[in-house]
Formats: structure tokens, C-alpha cells, sequence
């Protein structure tokens, strides 16, 4: 922002240095009209940024909070031990549990991993090496937490190559590819796989009885709504011509309206008010493209 707005004012300053110099003033009537246009636009993205901003976080605690009762459930609701139950019933009810929690903090990587793949990789097919080294991160934690079958089943609709090596972009930077095939997310995986494990271990002697899957199978339900909802909040950005129209009616208007200004008001009408007006226009262009895509790795982004 700091940069614009500096311009502005070399702009501004030279605009009324001519002005004082050969004693001309345009007096433009639409340049109001062209500033409310521009207010209006700039409201409105700022709006909405906003509201998305606000639907993220209540994404982002709900997630927590129906994991949290699908690992209460799954670890609360087992049967609990008998006295005459041996040690390999004990062994197995330690393992439903295990099982289930293993799987609720496999959907909490996931769900971040998505989150970073989601626009960059599976809908423009490349990642730079910073997300490439987070996902290889994640990949290492999924791998202690999740059976190998079932890593296995990861690493196949994750969509990563490993065997391939980068390319280089024209500005020098490395660029992993990754398919954009249409191949079931590994989120989706992992929310079958819990479903699966629940009604695997219904009606066990060390599992659950059969009124618990509809707590479960609620919550799970619960837990793909969630997905699916911060999914289209990734993949679907500000249309990117509205941005270029915002931007550049900033620009119009900015330029027109220091040759507007009467240059007999001093500089501080001519210089610093310039300078204001953009400090304010292009603050609140860059505050909402900063929150309009809360998820992800940047400093603003929800954890």
C-alpha cells in the first residue's frame, strides 16, 4: 500500500507544480460520480471479503467442534470392559479406539492440506516449493497415523508424482506438478474410511451398539458438510475482472482528481489529501484481498 500511495503523492506533487507554474485547473463534474463508483465498488468487495471471512471462521469451529464429538463418541461409547472379558477383548477395544482417534487427526491434516492444494494444485496444477515442503510435512504425519493400506490409498488420489522433479517457471521459481484429474479428494477418503470404522466395529463385544451410529453417522454426515463448504470457499476466488475494474477506477480517479483540485488551496489540499484518499482506497482494496481467502499458509490465514 505504502508504495501506491507514495506515488500518488509524487503525481500529485508534480501535478500542482505545473499547475502553479503555467496557472491551469481542470474542472471535471463527473469525477464525483467517478468517486462514488468507485466507494461503491470498493464497499461492496470489502462486504463480501468480510462475510467470507466470517463463514471461514465458523467453518474452521465447526470442524473443531464435530471432531471433537466424533472422537468423544468413538472413545466414550465403546463397551466398556467385563470381568470375564481375556485380554485379547481388551487388546481389541484398545485398538476401536485408537482407531477412531487415528483417523478424526488424519481428517485435522487433511482437512489443512486441502486447504493449500485445493486452488494452486488441483485447479491450476502446480504448487511452489513452499506448499510442496508443507505437504510433505503432512505426508509424514499422515504416514504415523494411518494404516499402510490406507496411506497407500492417500498417496494414489493425493495426486502428487514423486518420482518427478520440478520445472522451473520463467521467474525462476520451482513449480511441483499435480494432477488435475477429478480423483476423490483424500479428505472424502478418510471421512468413508471413519465411517467404515464405526459400522465395522457395531455390534462387537468390544465395539458399539447400534443406536450409536446415528450419533456417529450424524456427525460424520455433519463432517463432509464442512468439507464440502470450505472446498467451494477455496476453489471459487474473486472473479478476477472485478478486481482489475476496482484497481483501475482507483487509478482514473486518483490521477483525475489531483488535476481537480484547486491549486490556490496549498499543498496540503493538492499533495496530502491525495495521499489520504488513496491510503484509505487502497487499504481497504489490500485488507480484503488479505481476508477473503482465509485458509491457507499466510500470516493473516486461520491456523
Amino acid at each position: 500500500v505504502i508504495p501506491y500511495v507514495l506515488g500518488v503523492g509524487v503525481i500529485s506533487a508534480l501535478i500542482f507544480l505545473t499547475q502553479i507554474e503555467f496557472q491551469w485547473k481542470l474542472d471535471i463534474e463527473g469525477i464525483h460520480i467517478l468517486g462514488t463508483i468507485v466507494g461503491f465498488l470498493l464497499i461492496f468487495r470489502s462486504s463480501n471479503a468480510f462475510a467470507t471471512y466470517c463463514q471461514s471462521n465458523r467453518i474452521i469451529t465447526s470442524s473443531s467442534c464435530v471432531c471433537a464429538d466424533i472422537l468423544t463418541i468413538g472413545v466414550c461409547y465403546c463397551r466398556g470392559p467385563r470381568p470375564e472379558d481375556g485380554p485379547e477383548i481388551h487388546a481389541k477395544l484398545r485398538d476401536a479406539k485408537t482407531g477412531i482417534a487415528r483417523l478424526v487427526l488424519a481428517f485435522c491434516v487433511l482437512f489443512k492440506l486441502h486447504t493449500r492444494v485445493a486452488y494452486e494444485g488441483y485447479m491450476r496444477g502446480k504448487v511452489d516449493g513452499e506448499c510442496k515442503q508443507q505437504i510433505d510435512f503432512d505426508v509424514i504425519r499422515l504416514r504415523g497415523l494411518l494404516r499402510k493400506r490406507d496411506f497407500d490409498r492417500i498417496q494414489e488420489v493425493l495426486g502428487f508424482d514423486w518420482n518427478l522433479d520440478p520445472v522451473v517457471s520463467c521467474d525462476g521459481e520451482e513449480l511441483w506438478s499435480i494432477t488435475q484429474d477429478p480423483l476423490p479428494r483424500p479428505t472424502t477418503f478418510i471421512i468413508s474410511a471413519l465411517r467404515a470404522e464405526f459400522l465395522g466395529l457395531c455390534g462387537k463385544p468390544y465395539g458399539y451398539m447400534e443406536r450409536v451410529l446415528n450419533l456417529a453417522d450424524s456427525r460424520i454426515a455433519e463432517l463432509q458438510r464442512i468439507y464440502t463448504e470450505m472446498s467451494s470457499h477455496v476453489s471459487v476466488p474473486l472473479p478476477l475482472p472485478y478486481c482489475h475494474l476496482c484497481r483501475t477506477l482507483m487509478l482514473m480517479f486518483l490521477l483525475v482528481y489531483a488535476t481537480h483540485i484547486d491549486p490556490t488551496l496549498g499543498s496540503i489540499a493538492n499533495i496530502i489529501i491525495p495521499m489520504v484518499i488513496a491510503l484509505a482506497m487502497f487499504g481497504i482494496d489490500a485488507i480484503s484481498s488479505e481476508i477473503e481467502d482465509p485458509f491457507g499458509d499466510d500470516p493473516n490465514d486461520f491456523e
